[in-house]
């Protein structure tokens, strides 16, 4: 009899574009070779309200069993003028009382999860996330010894709120060496942890055929800085004709001036069409722990610009050269230029760092050997 595995994410499905999510799903591809998978998570599927979607109950997806759970309290206003304080105020000037009542009314509150942690046992645990409440009360219902945390950390305010601290003494997945680091530098160089990384199945077909376009693809929301690069590439459109197209789902899809196009939610096959065929593809976020759109891009051999204030997005093109970075209105001009230029410099190294360090196969194996 295959022991029994867990994992734990405060929303989950198919039709989910977060990075988080995603990642799940493929852990879960690769671990029911070896586990018995449930997967544990709520009848949410949007992060900003966490109104119920899904119904509760117990279902058999794929290889796996996914539980979803009732949520009882999903993101309330009251929460709007604590993160509003929490921009206002520093996180470490914060008391430990203040941080959770920021982290509760920040939603997801499923107490059914929690009981279902408490009462039902599992071999291992991987909890996904560290910023909501399902990941910072469940932990505390089931055995430390047998938990791993999949934190995906961002440098970003909350990160320093000291009700955190507790994900010190937790065994860590982490999924760059740049993650990692910025672990160490917040709860010190002793914690426990893996770089477990990321892996794409290859889809590249070796077509030349670029089109005039450089693209983005992902959630349209300020908070991945989408509405940055729309104003950034609206000034460049006007000098070099180069359009920007999108593609994903959010409230920026509409109203969008000349030279940026929204082309739709789009399948898995038409994404990879759009990535191969761009000149470039902008990821516009300071806040990532891993970037797997960027990666995608890399797979497809096409380069990219990406945001400078994202540790983890630079250290990807340090690393690969496979493109540049940006942060003003003058870089992202000169160094998209630069890229386009030498798309097929910057492509080809992309396409090596891919190969190397995020191919499938490679990180099954490394999955797979970890847990």
């Amino acid at each position: 009899m295959r022991k029994k595995l867990a994992i734990v994410i405060p929303r989950f499905g198919k039709n989910i574009l977060g990075g988080a999510e995603r990642y799940t799903f493929q852990l879960a591809q690769i671990l029911s070779q070896k586990y018995e998978v449930h997967i544990l998570t709520t009848t949410a599927s949007d992060h900003m309200t966490w109104e119920e979607e899904y119904s509760a109950g117990k279902y058999e997806e794929d290889n796996w069993v996914v539980h979803r759970f009732k949520i009882d309290r999903a993101r309330t206003k009251y929460w709007d003028e604590l993160q509003n304080l929490l921009i206002e105020t520093p996180p470490t000037h914060w008391s430990h009382k203040l941080g959770e009542e920021w982290l509760v009314h920040q939603g997801p509150i499923s107490q059914g999860l929690l009981d279902h942690l408490q009462t039902q046992k599992y071999d291992k645990y991987i909890f996904v996330g560290y910023l909501y409440a399902p990941i910072y009360f469940g932990l505390e219902c089931v055995d430390r010894s047998k938990v791993w945390l999949l934190p995906t950390y961002h440098d970003e305010l909350p990160f320093y709120l000291s009700i955190f601290e507790k994900y010190r003494f937790f065994r860590h997945l982490f999924l760059t060496n740049a993650e990692k680091e910025l672990a160490q530098r917040r709860f010190g160089e002793e914690i426990e942890g893996e770089i477990i990384g990321f892996g794409i199945e290859d889809r590249w077909n070796e077509e030349t055929n670029d089109e005039n376009y450089v693209l983005y693809a992902g959630r349209l929301e300020s908070s991945k800085g989408v509405a940055s690069l729309i104003k950034f590439h609206q000034k460049f459109f006007e000098k070099y004709d180069i359009p920007l197209y999108l593609i994903g789902q959010g409230s920026l899809s509409e109203n969008l001036p000349q030279g940026v196009e929204y082309k739709g939610f789009v399948s898995e096959e038409e994404k990879f069409r759009y990535m191969q065929k761009a000149l470039a593809f902008i990821h516009p976020s300071a806040y990532e722990s891993l970037g797997i759109v960027l990666l995608e891009a890399f797979m497809v051999h096409t380069p990219a610009l990406v945001n400078a204030r994202s540790e983890v997005l630079s250290d990807h093109i340090r690393q690969s050269e496979g493109g540049m970075c940006f942060i003003s209105q003058e870089e992202y001009t000169k160094n998209l230029l630069q890229v386009i230029d030498n798309r097929q410099r910057y492509g080809y190294n992309a396409r090596r760092y891919y190969e190397k360090h995020f191919s499938y196969d490679v990180f099954r194996n490394r999955v797979l050997n970890l847990i």
